[in-house]
């Protein structure tokens, strides 16, 4: 991973040198914040992080995960996380960084 992980953070996902799946609970939100990352972008890509995706979220929801946020701090990755099923709450958080940031959430019902 291109990045320590953070305090409590669970990596459910790596693709060396190119991408990760993490998942933390955050306690602001009261709720899972899940973090997905991908540097080299392609259509193929893309299918194969569907199929890795789906995985992920059934193995979420047997877990007795019901839904998850993400934040999203552009409208292009704003357009990523929809093509991902994960919908914008309508909602704004401040990050850590103090930076604003769009919030998105997945439902795993």
């Amino acid at each position: 991973m291109d990045r320590p992980l953070a305090v409590g953070e669970i990596l459910l996902y790596e693709e060396p040198g190119n991408g990760f799946i993490t998942i933390r609970f955050d306690s602001v939100l009261k709720g899972y914040l899940v973090h997905m990352d991908c540097k080299k972008w392609s259509l193929s890509t893309y299918k194969r992080y569907k199929k890795i995706w789906a995985v992920v979220l059934k193995n979420l929801k047997e877990a007795g995960v019901t839904k998850f946020y993400g934040t999203v701090q552009d409208k292009k990755s704003l357009k990523f996380n929809k093509m991902f099923n994960c919908k914008y709450t309508g909602r704004d958080v401040i990050l850590e960084n103090g930076k604003r940031a769009y919030l998105v959430q997945t439902d795993l019902i």
